[in-house]
C-alpha cells in the first residue's frame, strides 16, 4: 500500500494490494441490505460485486500510472503517515467507492429509484433540512439540529411511506416530501431519527405510486413498455456513441483516452440540454479545454473540431431517436 501511496508499485505487491482492497469492499458489502438484491439482479456474486465497485481505482493512464490512487494519497503527508493510518484512509476510499458502486448499480437496475436517490441527495445538499451520515458503510439521513435518538429502534420503510402518504394529497416533489419527513421524524419520540437513504427513496416512490404519480422510468405490470426519462436517454445515447466511435480507436486515428474525453464533453452537453434544459452557454471547445487545458483554440480547430462535432451531431441524432421512441 505504501508503494501505491508514493506512486511506486512493484509487480509483486499489486496482487496483494488488490486482494486487500477487495476484502475491504467485501466487508463493506456484507453490511449493505441491498447488496444481495443487486447481486441477483445483475447476476453477480458478492465477490464480483466487490470487484465491480473498486475496478475503476485500478485504471491506468498511458504512462502506466494508477491516477486515482496516486491522486487520492497525494492529499496526505506520507512522511508523517504510518501504515495503520494509511489503511484507515484506504478504508475510507473503498467505502466511498462501494457507496458509489451501489448507487450506480441501483440506477442501472431501477432508473426511477436512481433518479429519486439523486434528487434526495441534491435536496439534502441544497436545503440543509437533513444531514447525510454513514452507518456501517451505508448512507443514512437525519434531520439537522435535533437529537438523533440513536438508542431507539429504527422506523420501518412502511412507517416512513405511510407518513409521507398521509402528509401529501397530490403530486409532490422530493424537497416537499423531505420537508414532510423532517417534521414527521422530529415529532417522533419513540424511534431513531436516522433513516437509510435507500429506504427513504423507496418510501417516496411508494407514495408517488399510491397517488398515481409514478416516476418516469418505472415499469408498470400492466404496461411493460419502459418510459425513458431524460437521464436514461443520455446514458443510452452515450453507450451507442461509444460503440460507434470505437472504430476511430481501432484504426488508431485517436487514442482511447482522447475518445473518453470527447465522450465526456458530449455527455456534458446532452445532460445540460436534456436534463437541466440549460445548454445555451455550452461550447464543445470550452468543455474540452476544461478537461484538457493544454488544448488551445488553434489546436482544437486543427486536430479536434471535425471529429468532436461529428460525434456530437451523431449523439444528437441518437438522442432524438430515443425521445421519439419514448
Amino acid at each position: 500500500m505504501n508503494g501505491f501511496a508514493r506512486g511506486v508499485i512493484l509487480p509483486s505487491e499489486l496482487t496483494r494490494f488488490i486482494r486487500l482492497c477487495h476484502s475491504i469492499a467485501l466487508s463493506q458489502l456484507a453490511n449493505r441490505r441491498n447488496a444481495a438484491v443487486l447481486s441477483r439482479i445483475h447476476g453477480l456474486n458478492t465477490s464480483d460485486l466487490a470487484f465491480d465497485c473498486i475496478s475503476d481505482l485500478f485504471q491506468r493512464d498511458e504512462g502506466g500510472h494508477y491516477i486515482q490512487l496516486e491522486t487520492y494519497f497525494a492529499g496526505f503527508s506520507l512522511n508523517d503517515t504510518t501504515d495503520p493510518e494509511l489503511l484507515v484512509h484506504l478504508r475510507r476510499l473503498i467505502s466511498s467507492r462501494v457507496n458509489q458502486g451501489i448507487f450506480r448499480l441501483l440506477n442501472e437496475a431501477d432508473p426511477s429509484l436512481g433518479k429519486i436517490l439523486r434528487n434526495i441527495k441534491l435536496a439534502v445538499s441544497a436545503l440543509h433540512q437533513f444531514e447525510e451520515v454513514e452507518r456501517f458503510g451505508e448512507p443514512f439521513i437525519r434531520p439537522s439540529l435535533c437529537d438523533p435518538l440513536e438508542h431507539l429502534p429504527e422506523p420501518s420503510q412502511e412507517e416512513i411511506g405511510r407518513a409521507l402518504l398521509e402528509a401529501t394529497t397530490g403530486s409532490a416533489f422530493v424537497p416537499e416530501l423531505l420537508a414532510k419527513l423532517s417534521v414527521y421524524l422530529r415529532s417522533r419520540q419513540d424511534c431513531r431519527r436516522t433513516v437509510p437513504l435507500v429506504a427513504v427513496a423507496l418510501a417516496i416512490r411508494a407514495a408517488h405510486t399510491a397517488r398515481g404519480h409514478v416516476p418516469s422510468g418505472t415499469v408498470q405490470p400492466e404496461d411493460m413498455s419502459l418510459v425513458y426519462d431524460s437521464e436514461a436517454i443520455v446514458r443510452m445515447t452515450m453507450r451507442e456513441v461509444r460503440n460507434r466511435a470505437a472504430r476511430f480507436v481501432a484504426r488508431r486515428k485517436i487514442s482511447s483516452e482522447l475518445l473518453e474525453q470527447y465522450c465526456a464533453v458530449i455527455e456534458e452537453g446532452l445532460t445540460r440540454r436534456l436534463v437541466y434544459a440549460n445548454g445555451q452557454d455550452f461550447t464543445l471547445f470550452r468543455a474540452l479545454q476544461k478537461i484538457n487545458p493544454t488544448i488551445t483554440r488553434a489546436r482544437y480547430r486543427l486536430s479536434h473540431r471535425s471529429r468532436l462535432e461529428y460525434l456530437a451531431h451523431l449523439a444528437n441524432e441518437i438522442a432524438a431517436g430515443w425521445v421519439k421512441r419514448g
